[in-house]
């Protein structure tokens, strides 16, 4: 019992960060709002979304936003994170930067973001803890099995946010 409550404490220290393109289709661009507000980006791929989430160590969510599919992903970083006190915040590397690590740093966490191949300066980095990334992808491969989230057939953003939060509730009932 002892044992499973710091695991759990431990969880919760960290905080990982990540988005996942969604596609969506021709005939959900087609609305009378402007694609800005519908939050479709143009990308290589054609006109998609990204929903940019955090979750805990554990794998539940607890921050999502909604974004265009062209929109960097340190943009919505700063929205995210929140209270980041006495947290380890694991990002992939398209969070690489020293604005983003410096905030984490003053508010009091620690970032542990891969640097980029062409990073002149080294930065701190341990690779044993940064595996642990792969329970965010897990959480977008869970809630993508829903075809709905998958491919964002809605072209309200409202509405297909809150399925997207209806998956992840089932996601956190299971």
């Amino acid at each position: 019992m002892i044992e499973q409550t710091e695991r759990m404490k431990n969880r919760d220290r960290f905080k990982i960060l990540d988005g996942s393109h969604v596609k969506a289709p021709q005939d959900a661009c087609y609305a009378l709002r402007s694609l800005t507000e519908q939050r479709f980006g143009k990308t290589q791929g054609g006109r998609n979304t990204k929903l940019h989430a955090m979750t805990n160590g554990g794998g539940r969510l607890l921050g999502l936003r909604l974004v265009s599919g062209n929109e960097h992903e340190l943009i919505s970083a700063h929205e995210l994170l929140g209270d980041v006190l006495d947290s380890v915040v694991l990002a992939d590397r398209g969070y690489d930067s020293d604005s983003f690590r410096k905030q984490v740093l003053n508010d009091g966490g620690l970032a542990l973001v891969p640097p980029r191949r062409r990073r002149l300066r080294a930065v701190l980095y341990f690779k044993k803890i940064a595996k642990g990334r792969y329970v965010l992808e897990n959480f977008f491969c869970r809630i993508k099995r829903y075809r709905r989230i998958e491919t964002q057939y809605d072209r309200r953003p409202d509405t297909y946010l809150r399925f997207v939060f209806l998956a992840a509730l089932m996601d956190c009932l299971k």
